[in-house]
């Protein structure tokens, strides 16, 4: 799990912060919460906080997700996504 500023280091995305410290994601599917507030962003992994850093972030983002396995062959889907501005 990590965040990304958006940035790109040679090839890759440009991570501020990233943890390994979550379930195995292969095994059930697993219920992801995303939180900003008063600057700070947490990423909780079935009710877990896995993460926390501060950012600054413009008025309009883009949210975005993706997984890879190097292998090719499992499944990545994303469902249910709600997302609330606190504006």
């Amino acid at each position: 799990v990590g965040i990304s500023d958006g940035g790109i280091s040679g090839s890759a995305p440009n991570w501020l912060v990233t943890s390994s410290t979550v379930p195995p994601l292969r095994t059930a599917p697993r219920h992801i919460q995303v939180v900003v507030t008063n600057g700070s962003m947490t990423v909780s992994v079935d009710g877990v906080q896995v993460l926390s850093q501060a950012v600054t972030l413009p008025p309009n983002v883009l949210v975005g997700f993706s997984g890879g396995t190097g292998g090719l062959f499992d499944l990545h889907a994303v469902s249910n996504v709600s997302i609330v501005s606190a504006q």
